[in-house]
């Protein structure tokens, strides 16, 4: 059994992964787990998407137009950072960052 199936199979929560550099060319990947249970809560599967980061940051994280913003921030909902527009070009470099 894979390491994300059993880290979202024990919990109820969405998981999400560092992001990575997609080895067959579909640029940044944001990947997300979470565990699908049935009406008494028992585990019937796990669920996963990938989420291309570029579509995620011309999407979400771009802001038109506005030379103020400074940086801006993908977070989840408990307000720990998925994403940092400031951190695309290192990523697609490569290399790997674990926000954590």
């Amino acid at each position: 059994m894979r390491a994300w199936y059993r880290a979202a199979a024990g919990d109820a929560a969405r998981r999400w992964g560092s992001p990575y550099l997609d080895a067959q060319g579909q640029g940044l990947i944001l990947p997300a787990v979470q565990a699908i249970r049935d009406g008494s809560g028992s585990l019937v599967g796990v669920a996963g998407i990938d989420y291309r980061i570029d579509d995620l940051v011309d999407a979400l994280l771009l802001i038109p137009g506005e030379p103020r913003v400074v940086d801006a921030y993908l977070i989840d909902e408990e307000g720990r950072i998925l994403l940092r527009h400031s951190d695309r070009e290192a990523l697609l470099r490569g290399e790997r960052f674990h926000y954590g």
